[in-house]
């Protein structure tokens, strides 16, 4: 169980126009002592130990309420000499730590892998471990007149600060500490250097600083509105997802990250994932009601506003760390009710016509009936055979098209392109929805198919796949 300490002490002068006080400051719907204490969650940090200073007291009482909401263990440690440097900081709360911890920045934002990967790194006594970014030359989130520079060589601190003339590494700002820290920076301190800079330059000479090579993973240091703006730029291009379907990775996501996600927040910060996702399906809803009103073009670019925003929940949950179980069933039930609202609209639009009356004769009426009515079917049981093959098979389809979680964004898109393309004719919608079904049901036809042939390689008396077998040697 390592302990966490962060620093939170700085007024942050450059970025005080955006708040009171620099850990108070939002990004995309959290503030960022929120972000650093919620990503270290994440990372599986639970003890964490905050310094404050300027503005003190409303830091604290915003983190008492945060510890309240998110049931996380915050202990506070009050710096009244906040302006001698961040090593002060690191100093007063020496006597919370007896083993080795890690040291984070409340300004800098990072990938939890990052930190998981740290925790783990071996450290002895006496020593410090910087995580270090050696993408010099590459990293365009820094600013190199400002950023501190790490000198590196056989793998150890040689020479550490913002003035370094020759260097091969930027300091991250996240660290893996023993206690000997605290003796370095009184020992700093008394050769007049408060920085926690100071310190790791000393260990460094002792050949006690050893760094930890973060590879890819982003960070960044935020102490300008720029900055801001460019981190939240950063994060909102890591919001896709692995299984995202065509459509949502080359469309949907441009729109959403871009223009819709950052501005929902910007609107109203304190919006849940879950609220976007009601928001989601009544739009899905309107664009349904809007087919009933032979509103076609209008319930097309519905659909397709509903799509969009059925990515955006997902990415305000990334984004604020508010992913739950919860969210993604209560995600799923109502893109199922905006999907029948949509393909029930869809269907009243093409019975209606007298286009479509004129293309088939006496047949239309059944023929829109069939149709739309293996549309629905089909749309549905897309969602059902995926979760069934997990609670019968604990199995997951697998491959491009028939993953799944992967394919509403397609029938999304076609309905959408049905809706707007009515204004050249209507029949378009009884096409859209001709395709869709035929989409969806050889979908699950296939996965019928592949379900059959992985039943029989199982024994019926398995209801789980088995994940390991444990042989005892011992004799027992």
């Amino acid at each position: 169980m390592v302990k966490c300490l962060i620093l939170a002490a700085g007024k942050g002068i450059r970025l005080s126009k955006g708040g009171d006080s620099k850990p108070l400051i939002p990004l995309l719907g959290l503030s960022l002592i929120e972000r650093v204490i919620l990503t270290a969650k994440d990372a599986g940090l639970t003890d964490f130990y905050v310094v404050t200073g300027y503005n003190g007291e409303k830091v604290r009482c915003f983190l008492d309420e945060f510890s309240r909401n998110k049931n996380v263990k915050i202990t506070h440690i009050v710096n009244d000499e906040w302006e001698k440097g961040n090593g002060i900081s690191v100093l007063k709360a020496r006597r919370f730590f007896s083993e080795k911890f890690i040291l984070l920045m409340t300004d800098h934002i990072f990938e939890e892998i990052t930190l998981a990967n740290l925790v783990r790194e071996p450290i002895t006594d006496g020593e410090v471990v910087l995580a270090a970014d050696f993408n010099i030359k590459g990293n365009n989130l820094v600013d190199v007149n400002d950023v501190t520079k790490v000198s590196v060589e056989d793998c150890a601190i040689s020479d550490i600060g913002k003035n370094l003339e020759e260097y091969n590494a930027y300091d991250t700002g996240m660290f893996l500490c023993s206690p000997a820290i605290f003796d370095a920076i009184e020992q700093s301190s008394g050769n007049g250097d408060t920085s926690l800079s100071g310190a790791v330059r000393i260990l460094g000479k002792e050949g006690k600083a050893g760094v930890f090579d973060i590879g890819d993973h982003y960070w960044m240091d935020i102490d300008t509105p720029q900055d801001r703006k460019k981190a939240g730029n950063m994060l909102c291009s890591t919001l896709a997802k692995p299984h995202d379907g065509w459509v949502s990775r080359h469309i949907n996501r441009k729109f959403s990250t871009r223009i819709f996600t950052p501005l929902i927040l910007k609107l109203y910060d304190r919006i849940t994932p879950n609220q976007v996702s009601v928001v989601s399906a009544v739009v899905g809803a309107m664009a349904g009601l809007s087919f009933f009103l032979h509103q076609a073009v209008l319930g097309g670019i519905l659909i397709h506003l509903a799509s969009i925003l059925d990515g955006s929940d997902g990415e305000i949950a990334r984004l604020k760390k508010m992913q739950t179980p919860f969210g993604n069933f209560f995600d799923a039930v109502l893109d199922r009710y905006s999907d029948c609202f949509i393909l029930f609209g869809m269907f009243y639009y093409s019975l209606m016509s007298a286009e479509t009356t004129q293309l088939f004769g006496g047949f239309a009426d059944p023929f829109v009936l069939l149709i739309s009515g293996l549309a629905i079917s089909g749309n549905l049981m897309v969602s059902y055979t995926s979760s069934k093959s997990i609670a019968d098979f604990n199995y997951q389809y697998q491959g491009k098209w028939i993953a799944a979680g992967r394919g509403r964004d397609i029938r999304l898109f076609v309905l959408f392109l049905g809706g707007v393309m009515a204004f050249l004719h209507p029949i378009s919608v009884f096409v859209a929805l001709f395709l869709v079904a035929a989409i969806s049901n050889a979908i699950v036809l296939k996965r019928v198919f592949l379900s059959w042939k992985y039943s029989l390689r199982k024994d019926s008396l398995i209801k789980r796949k088995i994940k390991a077998v444990i042989f005892d040697f011992d004799g027992t």
